[in-house]
């Protein structure tokens, strides 16, 4: 089974939530995380230590030994663009079709991860997760601009670290999956 690209472009989270998400992501085989500061984040958080090398780097060791399949330590990028939306410009040019670019964003109405990744032709994503607050509609359309697919884990508001687990998990089996054919949902009995 081929790894699947996961790249993670995350809203910085309350700096605990951060620090117990280093070895999650990695262990979760995220290829490349890039944290950013969105307008609904504290602007405080960019002061924690939580994103400095020197604290995140043997957490993500940590997660490399928990990895089993995935024993390749991700990428780091701590954007400091002046807004998120001069990073997200940045993949319009981003040209890669067998890699899918999603936005999980507050909404009932969006199409879930298992209707926007039925293509067998997906090989890899780029995920955006925001803050718990979600993101702002100038920021969600910079990334609709940009490619991504705006879609929903459902209707409860997540924690980020939550949010985080159940939209890299999905993706993930998602791309390793693909093209294995559809499983019928209904119950057996015995």
């Amino acid at each position: 089974m081929a790894r699947p690209q996961l790249e993670l472009i995350l809203a910085l989270p309350y700096p605990r939530t951060m620090k117990a998400l280093w070895a999650v992501l990695t262990s979760l085989g995220v290829t490349k995380i890039t944290v950013v500061t969105s307008a609904l984040s504290d602007p405080d958080f960019k002061k924690s230590s939580v994103i400095s090398p020197s604290i995140y780097e043997p957490l993500i060791l940590e997660g490399l030994t928990q990895a089993g399949v995935y024993t390749t330590r991700p990428s780091v990028h701590i954007a400091t663009f002046k807004s998120l939306t001069q990073l997200i410009s940045t993949y319009n040019t981003f040209q890669d079709e067998s890699c899918i670019k999603l936005l999980f964003d507050l909404g009932k109405d969006l199409p879930s991860v298992r209707q926007v990744l039925r293509s067998d032709k997906y090989h890899g994503a780029i995920c955006a997760i925001g803050p718990e607050r979600g993101w702002t509609d100038d920021e969600a359309e910079a990334f609709i601009t940009a490619g991504f697919y705006s879609i929903s884990l459902g209707q409860p508001v997540l924690r980020t670290d939550v949010a985080c687990i159940a939209a890299l998990t999905l993706v993930s089996d998602a791309l390793s999956n693909n093209n294995t054919p559809e499983v019928d949902d209904k119950c057996y009995d015995d």
